[in-house]
């Protein structure tokens, strides 16, 4: 669940929804990519996992890959493997820098601050240097969280909470408000940190360094990931926000 709800509307995927040449053929990439993942990459991974599993047994798990290849003693395999995991790797992450990048330039600078391009490529030398500084920032935290596994889940954990509901009410409703967007701005606020609060009581509580409730409950409470969690209050935040607000516009009008 963590992996399915971090996943959803990953800028990678969602860049490459957007480049096709129309809705056609947008959907056959789609449908064709799914087809050959479905067929392939699980059974790749399971071999690979089941390999690691029996020679490697105490591995750290994303050191499993690397050890893997190491064991091939074959240096072409081992260098189309690694030239595979580096050109997935810089697709993901230049979209990812990209779609950052845009956010902060179209909807900080330009909607919100008022921000325009007045023919001197303004705008375009503010997102050159939001792209260097958000790839400088991503180095840094790479190097300071050398954890790979754990900084992927930590992103889902924020990520997941704050867009999947928001994206959601914009692709599939065709209403549009400052109530609306309220509610959806409050949603991934609250969303977000009573997820980095719930994220926190299960960190503090694996260090021993606080734990205000019973073992039972966190017992309880580390079965659920922070990214379900997250997505569940946004929508519990955004219904009571609708109805709150249905209620006080009829009591307004009566």
């Amino acid at each position: 669940m963590a992996f399915l709800l971090g996943e959803t509307f990953a800028p990678g995927y969602a860049t490459r929804y957007c480049v096709g040449k129309n809705i056609r053929q947008t959907r056959f990439g789609i449908a064709g990519v799914g087809f050959f993942l479905a067929a392939v990459f699980p059974a790749i991974l399971f071999f690979i996992a089941l390999y690691a599993r029996i020679h490697f047994p105490d591995i750290e798990p994303q050191h499993a890959l690397p050890m893997v290849v190491t064991q091939l003693h074959s240096p072409f395999l081992g260098g189309l493997i690694i030239g595979a995991l580096i050109m997935a790797v810089m697709s993901s992450a230049d979209s990812a820098l990209n779609s950052s990048t845009a956010i902060f330039v179209k909807d900080l600078f330009e909607h919100q601050l008022g921000w325009k391009d007045r023919g001197d490529g303004r705008m375009l030398k503010l997102a050159r240097i939001c792209s260097a500084v958000l790839g400088c920032a991503a180095i840094a935290v790479a190097v300071i969280w050398p954890d790979i596994i754990g900084l992927l889940l930590f992103t889902y954990h924020v990520w997941a909470p704050a867009i999947i509901l928001p994206v959601c009410i914009g692709a599939f409703s065709k209403k549009r408000s400052p109530f609306l967007t309220r509610n959806i701005f409050i949603t991934m606020i609250t969303a977000t940190g009573l997820t980095l609060g719930y994220r926190g009581l299960l960190f503090l509580y694996a260090r021993d360094w606080w734990s205000p409730l019973g073992s039972k409950v966190y017992s309880l409470l580390d079965q659920l990931d922070p990214s379900v969690f997250g997505v569940t209050v946004s929508c519990i935040v955004f219904a009571v926000l609708t109805l709150y607000g249905r209620i006080a516009r009829v009591s307004y009008r009566t």
